[in-house]
């Protein structure tokens, strides 16, 4: 997943918005999204996922659709879970 988020954001002519969609809605839970934060700079070193993240999706709409609703269901999950 990791690999698959860094190809997106810096790796394909352009972002490639459905691939970040399809990665995060694969996360069952927020503490996942934060494994994945930490191993994207472990693997990269001096990236950020979420620098990267913004650095490519630019507006609100763009942010709620690539980004808060694929991590929706993790989201209420984590709060299931408590």
């Amino acid at each position: 997943m990791v690999k698959s988020l860094y190809d997106a954001v810096r790796v394909w002519r352009g972002t490639d918005e459905d691939a970040i969609k399809d990665a995060l809605s694969r996360l069952k839970t927020i503490p996942d999204f934060c494994s994945v934060i930490k191993r994207y700079e472990e693997n990269y070193p001096g990236e950020t996922l979420l620098d990267d993240l913004d650095g490519d999706i630019d507006t609100d709409s763009e942010w709620n659709e690539y980004v808060y609703l694929p991590l929706l269901a993790a989201k209420r999950k984590s709060e299931e879970l408590g």
